[in-house]
């Protein structure tokens, strides 16, 4: 067997194969002779079918099946030979495109998308400034703040009208060309919110704001399919009115920041609360510090890195994806027009991300391999043990879930990732400086004068 490859274009390869005539005659008597053993037709004993008989019934079929077979063949063998590292799906050409003759060369060829060459350099001490992470006052009584939001509790207010702030108890009532198509007696609204049964209603805050209890309020929309609102009828597209009446309104109340609101919460007192707080705060930031330097370092290698994509398969994959979000924005009710309109920006994000995601993926696996880096399988079961359990599930279903969605690979992808990324860290030169360093030195780039011209 013959086979010229030849480059297309970035990590794109064309594979010219010619098989000889005597291996195409070889082939073609092997197939039916194995075949004439087995066949079985009406009127003739099982292995004695006349072969003019078997080639006339069954000869397109059988003629698909040699051609399959030998292309089949052939590319692993290329393959394995030349250590080829395919992307993304590869595709044979169509048997009746081509033609078979036990007399002449059977030829064909292939289009396949490669690998890159990966040449990863100057990735130990990668060069890193970090701000040392501390919890401030602010912070803490910003997390004081969150906790008295989250144990408020609702109030009824009385002699007031409506607060953006309030929470109204309301009767809801929507008609379609007078027909009901909603109802709702005790409802729950905000008196902030730009919407109604996942409808957007802009006004809707501004009717809302400064009315009083027993007041009744309409509006008028375009009804848009919602998966909160299930309609009598198609109204899709057509005006709806909204009436709805302020039966009570509510107000949330925090409690006071006190010893006593401290321990309904669990906890001995205010200043445990503060310090349990500021622990966590800490570790928090701490936490977030070393992920943001691993991306940071990772982020720098990639940079400087420079190798082809395969931008055919990335701007398919965009494709793909933005084909699908538009899918779903319409299904939500959003207007073609805005879909239209941001289209291309998301494409183009999308390409970025696709591309910037392939880059490291590569360069991540090229470490691992010179690093001798690897996740074993006890590895991955501990792992998946530990993610079962947090989400109240056993392993065995978690695993099955993994497989059978086919993204068990992925995870292990991004166990090796996890890995690598922390070995980058660990080997990095990294500059610890003191808190609110580097938004300063920011603040002063911004500040300076600019060059003078000549």
């Amino acid at each position: 067997m013959q086979v010229e490859i030849e480059d297309a274009g970035k990590c794109k390869k064309v594979l010219k194969f010619e098989i000889p005539t005597e291996q195409v005659k070889e082939k073609i008597e092997d197939k039916y002779g194995k075949l004439l053993k087995e066949a079985e037709m009406p009127g003739f004993r099982r292995g004695h079918v006349p072969r003019k008989l078997l080639e006339r019934r069954l000869g397109k079929r059988i003629e698909t099946e040699i051609k399959e077979e030998m292309m089949s063949k052939a590319l692993d063998e290329t393959i394995e030979k030349h250590k080829l590292n395919l992307l993304g799906e590869l595709e044979l050409p169509k048997a009746q495109d081509i033609s078979l003759d036990a007399s002449a060369p059977f030829k064909f060829q292939v289009t396949v998308m490669v690998r890159p060459d990966v040449n990863v350099t100057d990735y130990i001490g990668v060069e890193l400034e970090i701000e040392e992470a501390t919890a401030t006052d602010e912070d803490v009584e910003n997390e004081i703040e969150r906790l008295r939001k989250e144990t408020a509790e609702l109030t009824v207010v009385e002699g007031r009208p409506v607060a953006l702030s309030d929470v109204l108890i309301c009767s809801i009532a929507l008609t379609c060309e007078g027909i009901e198509a909603f109802k709702s007696e005790n409802a729950y609204l905000s008196a902030a919110s730009k919407g109604l049964l996942g409808i957007e209603i802009p006004e809707l805050s501004s009717k809302l704001e400064g009315r009083n209890r027993g007041d009744s309020v309409e509006v008028s929309f375009v009804l848009q399919h919602t998966n909160s609102l299930r309609l009598k009828k198609n109204f899709v597209g057509k005006t709806a009115t909204a009436t709805i009446k302020i039966n009570e309104i509510k107000e949330m109340k925090k409690p006071e920041a006190t010893d006593q609101w401290a321990k309904s919460i669990g906890f001995e007192g205010l200043e445990q609360l503060k310090s349990k707080l500021r622990d966590n705060i800490l570790t928090n930031k701490k936490a977030l510090w070393e992920s943001a330097a691993k991306e940071i370092i990772t982020m720098k290698i990639i940079q400087k890195t420079q190798f082809d994509v395969p931008s055919e398969l990335i701007a398919k994959r965009a494709d793909e994806l933005a084909a699908y979000r538009a899918f779903r924005l319409a299904s939500a009710g959003i207007e073609q027009t805005k879909i239209d309109a941001e289209a291309q920006k998301y494409h183009e994000r999308t390409m970025q991300e696709i591309e910037y995601k392939f880059r490291e993926d590569l360069i991540v696996a090229k470490i691992a391999e010179m690093e001798n880096i690897f996740v074993t399988e006890e590895e991955v079961d501990a792992e998946i043990a530990a993610i079962a359990r947090e989400r109240g599930v056993s392993e065995t279903q978690l695993m099955e879930q993994l497989e059978g969605e086919n993204i068990l690979e992925h995870f292990r992808q991004d166990m090796l990732a996890k890995k690598v990324k922390t070995f980058l860290r660990e080997k990095a030169n990294v500059k610890v400086l003191p808190p609110g360093s580097l938004k300063k030195r920011a603040q002063e780039k911004d500040d300076s004068p600019a060059p003078s011209g000549t």
